[in-house]
């Protein structure tokens, strides 16, 4: 049992590094450096689960204060790309067309 974890480990760990070096190559890093954060939360989950160690509260409230910051920093940075993208994409109808010809 012990082969399993590490080998899901392994591959995690794996699909991690591949998906840092896609988001490092479009350029959209900081979205996925917040979720980096996250690990702290399942760390705590997996102590509990599989090791069976005890988690206080003070270390409960912090972690959980990571993670609601993780996801408000992660939400405010998805809110401002795409509304830098749609002012980026948007069509000007206010041009002047007083050299357009129809005919």
């Amino acid at each position: 049992m012990g082969y399993f974890w590490i080998f899901l480990g392994f591959i995690s760990d794996l699909l991690a590094s591949v998906f840092n070096i896609v988001a490092f190559q479009s350029d959209s890093s900081s979205f996925v450096s917040l979720m980096a954060y996250g690990g702290v939360v399942y760390a705590f989950i997996c102590d509990y689960f599989i090791f069976h160690t005890t988690i206080s509260g003070v270390q409960l409230v912090f972690a959980m204060g990571i993670m609601l910051i993780t996801v408000a920093m992660a939400i405010y940075k998805y809110k401002i790309e795409t509304k830098k993208n749609r002012e980026e994409n948007s069509f000007d109808m206010s041009g002047d067309i007083s050299n357009t010809s129809f005919f």
